[in-house]
């Protein structure tokens, strides 16, 4: 299942097996393209692999044992498999994790000079540029980081990437946790960076109504592999991804907790 933008991807993702500890297999055979200038979402449960897939392109795996034993990994045609982490950043490849996505010390501003130089310069977006598309984290620049809120924490934590100047931001869980006022925010700042700056991200998100409104293609993933993708229009029109994803039912009508728990243990991908 492939992401069919004319063009080649920017991301290329291809049949990739991702083993922790020599034993298991969190990742199967997963193929994700991310082209240039869009935005790509990839959905699912808690443990689905997700996370892994992201930590894979962005080479943070040697420390927990994780390997990449199938498959390839391209940014803008060059193989990534086997390369470190900051040769990887260096390339223009941005990582957003789920946690420790800041120095919680540190000031924003001091946070913003400690990331400063990393990366292609070329493409880099100064201070006063982040502050422009962050007016809170202006307002709190000698604030320390780990006294900000959770959607500011995200927001420096996006600022950290876009300092150093990437092609390509991947970010894990983009708005778990957050207030709505905050997802939208957060939304209409990665949609301007892709259209001001041709930024392209590849976003973990568990909120599908998310996904579907910001993204151009959705991946769905479940125990390690890709289910179903494609646009938000044929995602929206599926009733596996209507029941489980959205809570709606085949009528309609709104489903509870407990139906979408009983739908997921038979729920099947077809089309």
């Amino acid at each position: 299942m492939e992401n069919m933008t004319n063009g080649r991807p920017l991301l290329e993702i291809k049949g990739i097996e991702v083993v922790y500890h020599r034993a298991v297999t969190a990742v199967q055979g997963v193929s994700i393209n991310v082209q240039p200038r869009s935005i790509t979402a990839l959905i699912g449960t808690n443990g689905a692999g997700k996370t892994t897939t992201l930590t894979a392109v962005a080479g943070f795996m040697h420390a927990d044992d994780v390997k990449i034993t199938q498959g390839e990994v391209a940014f803008d045609g060059i193989p990534l498999r086997g390369r470190r982490t900051d040769q990887i950043s260096a390339m223009g490849v941005g990582y957003v994790p789920e946690r420790d996505k800041i120095f919680p010390t540190l000031t924003v501003e001091e946070n913003l000079g400690a990331c400063r130089g990393r990366g292609s310069k070329s493409h880099a977006l100064s201070t006063e540029q982040i502050y422009g598309l962050f007016p809170s984290l202006a307002e709190r620049r000698k604030s320390i980081a780990g006294y900000l809120s959770g959607g500011e924490r995200q927001m420096l934590a996006i600022s950290l990437v876009l300092i150093t100047g990437p092609r390509l931001i991947m970010i894990d869980e983009l708005t778990l946790g957050l207030a709505p006022v905050v997802t939208l925010i957060l939304a209409d700042v990665i949609a301007n960076l892709r259209k001001k700056y041709g930024i392209s991200f590849l976003i973990v998100e568990q909120n599908a109504l998310t996904a579907v409104d910001l993204a151009d293609y959705i991946y769905v993933m479940e125990n390690g592999r890709i289910v179903f993708d494609g646009p938000p229009d044929r995602l929206r029109a599926h009733e596996d991804f209507q029941e489980f994803y959205l809570g709606i039912g085949a009528g309609g009508e709104q489903k509870n907790y407990r139906d979408v728990k009983q739908y997921r243990r038979k729920r099947r991908w077809f089309g």
